[in-house]
């Protein structure tokens, strides 16, 4: 009898074993026990900081670049709109500067001195005033005075073109220089704006082409700039809001609004600039991010998390057996969509390796949500 009652407990304590293990077997999914809240449709896309303004600054003449030490630090660096940033330096620009001003003075010279020949018209005027007055007591020939007076108006003339002559050589000299000063003033590399030197693309005491990209300078001030595929963008209005994740700043949630649609697309996206309605402390021109610009909202909505929908098919768990539903959706979202055939309030959907089950297997639901 006692051999009969251990035996038996043996046996019992196989089975459950035997049970336990069979449980303990089945795979574990995760499943969401589906609630209502609000349903959200939503248009996906992703999200730069940007400069309000970004300018690449350039030369204007070759020559070897000189920083100014004052204002050219290093990337960052604050600069104030009109400060001199740098200087091209023509090695050639000196000696020619030195032989223009040289060059005008001397015809400023002989602009003052003025025609050889107006000593000589001195003498002629004399000549002719005294022939006249001989003529008039008829003791020197008229054609002797008539020839005079022409040789005068020759000289006078010629005096006149000699004048004229002097004074466009003075203008001659003083636009060759002017020229050089303005070569040597298009050389001065000022900051065309307040903003930052975000990026430098030569160094001190390089020699530089002209039009060549010195450094470029950014406003401090940013703005969001999103991109949207193609498909999407007709969907979108200006003044939608925007849900905005920056990596950044973790999963902290930020709200914005669609200011611009730029109509021009690049590889098959469109881009919005998009207005902050808090920005956070500590925006960095170049952090990204994703957004969802909110284009229809539905309260008291069925949910499920949209990575448990396959198509229109999810799986759901029911007495810890797969079973296969066909679903409704109205919005979805990346996040969340909302289902409105197919479900019901406390449905337990599996979110994750659905690939890895088949209907009607057995399994140990564990939840995610509470």
């Amino acid at each position: 009898m006692r051999k009969t009652v251990v035996t038996l407990a043996l046996v019992g304590a196989g089975v459950l074993a035997l049970i336990y293990g069979l449980r303990m077997a089945r795979p574990v999914v995760e499943v969401y026990r589906i609630g209502r809240g609000k349903a959200v449709e939503a248009v996906y896309g992703t999200v730069k900081v940007i400069p309000n303004l970004s300018m690449g600054v350039r030369t204007r003449v070759s020559g070897v670049v000189q920083f100014a030490p004052d204002a050219l630090k290093d990337v960052g660096a604050l600069v104030k709109k009109g400060e001199l940033l740098a200087q091209v330096i023509n090695q050639g620009l000196e000696p020619d500067l030195a032989k223009a001003e040289a060059e005008l003075q001397n015809a400023q010279k002989r602009f003052e001195i003025g025609p050889a020949l107006a000593a000589q018209l001195q003498t002629q005027e004399a000549y002719v005033h005294r022939l006249e007055k001989l003529a008039e007591s008829n003791n020197a020939p008229l054609s002797e005075l008539e020839r005079a007076r022409n040789e005068t108006r020759s000289t006078r003339d010629e005096i006149h073109r000699q004048k004229l002559e002097l004074e466009r050589a003075v203008t001659v000299a003083a636009e060759a220089l002017k020229a050089l000063h303005e070569h040597k003033q298009r050389g001065q590399i000022v900051a065309p704006f307040d903003g930052l030197i975000s990026v430098f693309n030569v160094l001190d005491s390089d020699s530089v082409n002209e039009n060549t990209v010195l450094f470029t300078i950014e406003t401090r001030e940013t703005l969001l700039e999103g991109k949207v595929n193609e498909e999407d963008i007709g969907r979108i209005i200006v003044g939608q809001k925007a849900a905005v994740r920056l990596y950044s700043f973790g999963n902290q949630d930020f709200t914005a609004k669609v200011r611009v649609i730029v109509p021009t697309s690049n590889q098959q996206q469109y881009a919005l600039n998009l207005a902050f309605d808090a920005p956070p402390v500590n925006l960095l021109s170049g952090m990204t991010g994703e957004m969802n610009v909110i284009i229809a909202e539905h309260a008291n909505a069925l949910i499920v998390p949209t990575r448990a929908v396959i198509a229109d098919k999810v799986l759901v768990v029911d007495g810890n057996v797969v079973l296969p539903r066909l679903v409704t959706i109205r919005y979805r979202n990346i996040e969340r969509v909302e289902i409105v055939a197919g479900l019901r309030d406390g449905d337990l959907v599996i979110v994750a390796n659905q690939d890895q089950l088949r209907p009607g297997q057995r399994v140990r639901p564990i939840l995610v949500n509470r």
